[in-house]
């Protein structure tokens, strides 16, 4: 993920770049700037253990508020009627692709899970900001038998 700018930022806590899968997209903003449109992408997201807890529920650690900006945009497809109260993804996948347009090389997808999902092209991809994220009660936790169903 060494393309991505800052991606340090995220490896440190992670040990590696995080698949963002189950992760929370908490804001989605469109930004008119001198060379286009970029996007800004806020999601929570963590590190499930393989410890449960006597309720059932697997140990979720490394709770990380992080923000991406995508920078110049194009080839946008991200259906924010599907934004809603909370928006749960199966994944961020930004993968360098040579052979897509020329002057945007960088492609994301992010599978929906609930609520909001899509894909855009853009010329780079910047990590902003990687600062731990104090959440509610129910967060820290999955159910044991959602995992085994």
């Amino acid at each position: 993920m060494e393309f991505v700018e800052g991606h340090e930022r995220l490896t440190s806590v992670f040990g590696r770049w995080p698949s963002f899968h189950d992760a929370e997209i908490l804001a989605l903003g469109y930004e008119s700037v001198r060379e286009g449109v970029s996007l800004l992408f806020v999601a929570h997201l963590w590190e499930s253990t393989s410890e449960v807890d006597e309720r059932g529920y697997f140990r979720l650690v490394k709770h990380t508020r992080a923000t991406l900006r995508f920078h110049d945009c194009d080839e946008i497809a991200i259906d924010v009627n599907g934004f809603h109260r909370q928006n749960v993804i199966g994944g961020l996948w930004i993968t360098f692709a040579a052979d897509s347009l020329p002057d945007r090389p960088v492609r994301v997808e992010f599978s929906p899970l609930s609520g909001v999902g899509g894909s855009l092209s853009c010329r780079r991809a910047e990590l902003v900001e990687s600062e731990p994220y104090e959440c509610g009660a129910e967060a820290g936790r999955l159910r044991y038998e959602a995992a085994t169903t």
